[in-house]
């Protein structure tokens, strides 16, 4: 198993209500490196605590209203691993609905902005190139791109 800090909870989020399946990003703020403005899974590195409970902290740090972390705290999901970076990752997946997605707020300190990308958007290499390097390493993983 990883060290504590080595790990790292991630939520894969889909959002239905739009006619296609698409999935949430967050476009990290992280001025003055190669991943600012990337888009990444919501989530991040957890301590010694449980990787769902690490999962819903992250989410209220990045999201403002609670909306998130609420909802996967009521779904309980099991989470799938993956050792992207070097890091072991667990991978949370969410379902919320579009009038969810339309009440989230970023927390600039954390994200400039979520972004809703269609499903069939994710084997674009314009997308792909995008991302973080870890997130593409996750969504290989997952076998989504």
């Amino acid at each position: 198993m990883a060290s504590p800090r080595n790990r790292v909870a991630k939520a894969l989020i889909r959002v239905e209500g739009l006619g296609v399946p698409a999935l949430l990003f967050s476009s990290k703020n992280a001025k003055g490196t190669p991943k600012h403005r990337k888009l990444e899974l919501l989530g991040g590195g957890i301590e010694e605590e449980d990787p769902l409970e690490g999962l819903a902290r992250e989410l209220e740090e990045e999201e403002k209203q609670g909306v998130l972390a609420r909802e996967l705290l009521a779904s309980h999901p099991e989470p799938r691993t993956v050792v992207a970076g070097g890091a072991e990752h667990y991978i949370f997946e969410l379902t919320i609905r579009l009038d969810d997605y339309l009440d989230l707020r970023p927390n600039h300190k954390e994200s400039l902005g979520f972004k809703l990308v269609p499903e069939a958007a994710l084997g674009d290499p314009h997308f792909q190139a995008r991302l973080t390097p870890k997130t593409k390493e996750i969504l290989t993983q997952l076998r989504m791109i």
